[in-house]
């Protein structure tokens, strides 16, 4: 078991996590965050046909054979995509990104 600590938020006491319920963020949807339905199908087709020498648009490296490790990357605006990209290359921009 787990000792209480303060609350990242408010300082109020708790247990087994950083933040009191009140002060834990809501998650957004996945469609609220740019992968709804419409990516995912985009991503699905342009998985179907890449070519495991087709340059990462971030690192321009070989995107590679196992496309479980690619993302569909979107471009620095949100309003559109790159294309197929290393998940390591798209989210690390993703952390470096200032919204």
């Amino acid at each position: 078991m787990s000792l209480p600590r303060p609350c990242l938020g408010c300082g109020e006491l708790v247990r087994g996590r950083p933040r009191c319920p009140p002060c834990t963020p809501a998650k957004r949807p996945n469609a609220q965050r740019g992968y709804g339905a419409t990516h995912n199908r985009l991503r699905a087709e342009l998985v179907a046909s890449y070519h495991p020498l087709d340059p990462c648009p971030r690192c321009d490296e070989p995107l590679g054979p196992d496309p479980s490790l690619l993302d569909l990357d979107h471009t620095a605006d949100r309003r559109g995509y790159l294309g197929l990209s290393h998940a390591s290359c798209n989210r690390a921009a993703g952390a470096r990104a200032k919204f």
